[in-house]
């Protein structure tokens, strides 16, 4: 089946290769394939094959072009196995119009766009450059089905979409000769945060502009890629692997860079100075630095700065030799740099869910990309070719594709060019997680967190049990027929070394995660590394794992293949050694024999809490009037992430499944009436897939934070929504909380391992980024992870952040700045009974308040409030309850609660949660008042006399509760 889709997307590709149109010729060579398409069902492909099938038969009467034979074509994508790909990217229409003689290419794609409608890319490519002589994009009518419409129109608007390009593209090449080439290769933000990505795009637009501007200089456009994969395949794949000294003719000058922030913690967003650094090398000589440095707001002219800079030195055409030590020079330095971003990349969260996150994303797509450009400049430096090889095929960590390993063999069978790589250097491979990372100021190993370190040994078992040849548990996927069988072997051998290395290092970070994999380390340790010290290794390395699992036992057969392996190597006391323990206990299974019922057991290490807390005796309270609002007719199940009272609605963020879209998982934005009437959904002018993690009305505007869509500012009255965005310096899309004093507005969130906290100066829009210190873990300092709850006052500034949730931090300072108190710490050392998990102390706190010259953190395990003047813990409350929420009525402060999850039944805690009273004046409990509905309540919002509780985990309700009721003596 996925031979077959891959053979229905390749049928779908469009690529008119045409040859070189001298000025004067009579009829040019053409070739015509498919279009391709985004679409991936079979009624997408068979529509968009009939489409290109009429679209060729229209051109076929422009008599100034000579077709190639379609059996040509044919031979062509068989010779050069472009069908193996699924697709035919970048890099294979290069290969294409390369074997067929042509110099020009005409690629067409259609796509869907947001609104359902369907659109076609142009572009015409100069093979001998990889240049974009000309693009354009035209829209195409959707039939009722949604899929693209299929008649004369449609036919019509892209064959003179098609007429119109060509004659542009082949004048731009004509006046090639003339013109000073100048290919613009990478410029990279070397910052911590992705708000500077804009940049890149700037001077890539401003290069483009130019050559509509001028035609003294001419800057190479590198055709637009869906991919950074298939941004380095086009490089290696199609220009590279054509001519290793093709190089040298695609243009006389090169310019590549990368910028970053200088000093810009508390600065206002356009204050904040930027360095931009360009490399400018003609072929020739040593590389030209270009410095220049400019405020945020002195973008535009620093852009244009830099380009009349490139334009000085590109003073005429190089027509000299270029100097080979130099180029490779250039190259391994280049390397160089991919390989200290390689460990960046190791080093920074990927993210989870199947879902990679933005910055590793980034960081990968920058090594990508400079691995590129070495592999570029020198064919023949086969560890730049190798590493690009590496990092163009991990796939082990994507949830929707093959898994590494059988992505890798796939790659290998997909090409001639790919297997004559993976022969000269696939015995010697190892995953781009197996070198050994360099301690990193602010970069943390994330093989170490529980999601990474089970992944981190499982890509070594995928393609070990791929390399073993176990077709039984890969159905495709494992070595081809025609690998050399030394190489093979060698290759397993290798494998098997890096496995063992993991499974020693996981057991070293986390025995207790390691443990519940004992059975596939057993099955992979007797079945797929080789006989021999390796195998006897394998099972020395994971015996203390094998022997704290309860469930592990051996049998006879077990036993008698331990005694092989160790006395094939000579050391047959091992054996016996290892089998006594397993006696010891309790892991051997024989009837005869059992284990001795004296025998200790080990088991999982568990903190006894010495005094355990006590629910606080409180007044008995008449059950106070409650309604509930159902969401129920807008989604199937769904969770309450935000909820704000505003313009006399109520606004509810909520995560779950639509009911007018079938089974889609998606987050909304719902709002009705304050009693519950009217509920329906807000067309939001961002990414609906993105979460609203939280809601504030500040009187006048809405402000709304999504896990995904950074913060947007919605004016009620005018029906205004404003996006902020990287340019108006939001430093992370992922932001979770918002807090406000006066006229600055806080928001914090980022990735796991990445977090950050900005200010919003409203009356100004002026953004600024504020530092936060590290974490402190086991032996490495990482940055604050993301951050989940503000709170603010007229003098002091708290957050809460988490990092994978294992390492939390509650930070506090004053709002004009200086430095953080570690409040999290100080809780630690004095209360270690404060931890959500019964093995590790890990703070949770759900919500954050300043109220009576205190900071009350809501805590998974009770009550606690700081006093920042004294700088000391004031009030501390143990609970066997989980705070939840929390507000202030006066006097009182309000709490949610529900039972901690770790003394009951996970099934029932949702039918426990309750309503606590705290007395500000007497410091003590008051009340308790039980919530009678399921679900959890995690987010809350007073508004006059009525609190509106959204609950989430298994609820789909808002409880409306009785202000008057609840302040009854």
């Amino acid at each position: 089946m996925r031979l077959y889709n891959n053979l229905v997307l390749a049928g779908a590709a469009l690529w008119i290769a045409l040859a070189w149109l001298p000025a004067m010729a009579a009829e040019q060579p053409a070739a015509f394939c498919q279009f391709t398409t985004s679409g991936v069902s079979y009624n997408d492909s068979c529509d968009v094959q009939t489409l290109s099938e009429l679209v060729q038969a229209e051109l076929a009467s422009i008599s100034d072009l000579t077709w190639v034979e379609r059996t040509n074509i044919d031979t062509a994508l068989s010779e050069l196995e472009l069908t193996a790909f699924g697709q035919i990217d970048a890099a294979s229409s290069m290969q294409l119009g390369q074997w067929l003689k042509a110099d020009v290419l005409l690629k067409a794609a259609l796509s869907r766009t947001s609104d359902s409608a369907w659109q076609a890319q142009i572009e015409i490519i100069d093979l001998h450059r990889a240049d974009t002589l000309a693009r354009q994009i035209i829209a195409l009518d959707a039939n009722t089905q949604g899929r693209v419409e299929v008649n004369a129109a449609a036919v019509e608007k892209i064959s003179q979409a098609m007429r119109a390009v060509i004659p542009k593209a082949l004048k731009t090449r004509a006046a090639f000769p003339r013109q000073v080439l100048i290919a613009p290769l990478y410029f990279r933000n070397a910052e911590s945060t992705g708000r500077l990505d804009f940049l890149a795009e700037d001077l890539r637009r401003r290069f483009a502009e130019r050559n509509l501007q001028q035609d003294r200089v001419h800057y190479l456009q590198f055709p637009r890629a869906e991919s950074t994969v298939e941004e380095a395949n086009l490089i290696v794949g199609g220009i590279v692997a054509a001519d290793h000294a093709e190089w040298r003719h695609i243009a006389d000058y090169y310019v590549w860079g990368a910028f970053r922030e200088v000093e810009s913690s508390g600065v206002a967003f356009p204050e904040v100075q930027v360095e931009l650094t360009l490399e400018f090398w003609d072929g020739r000589g040593e590389v030209q630095r270009i410095v220049k440095t400019a405020k945020v707001k002195e973008l535009p002219s620093l852009v244009d700065r830099t380009v009349e800079a490139v334009e000085d030195r590109a003073t005429a055409k190089n027509r000299h030799k270029a100097t080979d030590d130099i180029r490779k020079r250039i190259a391994e330095d280049l390397r160089i740099r991919a390989k200290d971003l390689q460990e960046w990349v190791v080093q920074t969260d990927i993210g989870d869910y199947g879902r990679l996150s933005e910055e590793w994303v980034r960081l990968w797509s920058q090594c990508i990309r400079i691995l590129s450009i070495a592999a570029f400049f020198d064919p023949a430096n086969e560890i730049a070719r190798r590493e690009l090889l590496i990092e163009t095929t991990r796939t082990d960590f994507v949830g929707n594709r093959p898994s590494g390993a059988q992505e890798f063999w796939r790659v290998w069978n997909a090409s001639k060019a790919w297997k004559a790589h993976c022969r000269q250097f696939g015995y010697d491979y190892k995953h781009v997680h197996a070198p050994k990372l360099k301690y990193r100021r602010g970069l943390a190993d994330n093989r170490i967190m529980i999601g990474a370190l089970w992944m981190y040994v499982d890509s070594a078992e995928t393609i070990l049990i791929a390399a073993a040849a176990d077709k039984s548990y890969y159905r495709e996927g494992y070595p081809p027929a025609d690998v050399p069988e030394e190489i093979l072997q060698k290759w397993l051998e290798s494998l098997s070394r890096d496995y063992i290395n993991r499974i020693k290092f996981a057991i070293g970070h986390n025995r207790e995660l390691i443990e519940g994999r004992w059975s596939r380390i057993w099955h992979a340790c007797q079945r797929y590394i080789p006989k021999g010290e390796l195998r006897a290794e394998a099972i020395q390395a994971s015996w203390p794992c094998l022997m704290r699992s309860e469930r592990f036992k051996i049998d006879e057969r077990d036993g008698r293949r331990i005694r092989e392996t160790f006395t094939a190597i000579g050391k047959p006391e091992i054996a016996d050694q290892l089998l006594a323990e397993a006696q010891r206990f309790g892991h051997v299974r024989e009837a005869k024999s059992p284990p001795p019922a004296s025998q200790p057991r080990r088991t999982a290490s568990r903190r006894v809490e010495t005094s355990p807390p006590q629910v606080p005796k409180l007044a008995s309270m008449a059950q106070p009037p409650m309604e509930t609002i159902s969401l129920a007719s807008a989604f199937y199940t769904n969770q309450v992430t935000a909820l704000e009272y505003a313009d006399g609605r109520l606004w509810i963020g909520v995560d779950g499944q639509f009911r007018n879209r079938g089974a889609n998982q998606g987050c909304a934005l719902l709002v009705c009436e304050s009693s519950g009437a009217n509920v329906r959904l807000v067309k939001r002018r961002n990414n609906s897939d993105s979460k609203i993690a939280d809601a504030l009305y500040d009187g006048r505007l809405l402000w709304l934070a999504s896990d995904g869509d950074g913060v947007c500012r919605v004016d009620l009255e005018k029906d205004e929504w404003h996006q902020f965005t990287a340019r108006d310096g939001l430093p992370s899309h992922k932001i979770f909380t918002l807090a406000r004093w006066d006229n600055t507005l806080y928001v914090g969130g980022g990735q796991d391992q990445r977090g950050i906290l900005a200010s919003l100066q409203m009356d100004k829009n002026v953004w600024r980024q504020h530092e936060l210190p590290g974490l402190t873990g086991r032996e490495d300092k990482v940055p604050t992870s993301r951050v989940t709850r503000i709170a603010c006052n007229a003098e002091w500034l708290a957050v809460y952040a988490q990092h994978y949730g294992v390492q939390t931090q509650v930070l506090l300072r004053r709002r004009t700045g200086g430095p953080w108190s570690h409040v999290g710490e100080l809780l630690k050392r004095s209360h270690p009974q404060f931890s959500h998990f019964t093995n590790s102390w890990r703070l949770k706190v759900h919500g954050l308040l300043f109220a009576d010259g205190w900071l009350w953190m809501a805590t998974s395990r009770g009550l606690v409030a700081y006093n920042p003047d004294r700088a000391e813990l004031s009030l501390v409350q143990p609970l066997p309850l989980e705070l939840s929420a929390v507000w202030q009525d006066g006097r009182r402060l309000w709490f949610t609660a529900i039972p901690f999850s770790g003394t009951h039944d996970h099934g029932n805690e949702t039918k426990n949660a309750c309503l606590l009273q705290f007395d500000l004046a007497t410091k003590s409990w008051t009340r308790q008042v039980p919530i009678p509905y399921s679900g959890k309540p995690i987010v809350c919002k007073q508004h006059g006399d009525t609190i509106w509780l959204g609950m989430g985990s298994k609820g789909s309700e808002i409880v409306a509760v009785d202000v008057e009721a609840l302040r009854v003596p």
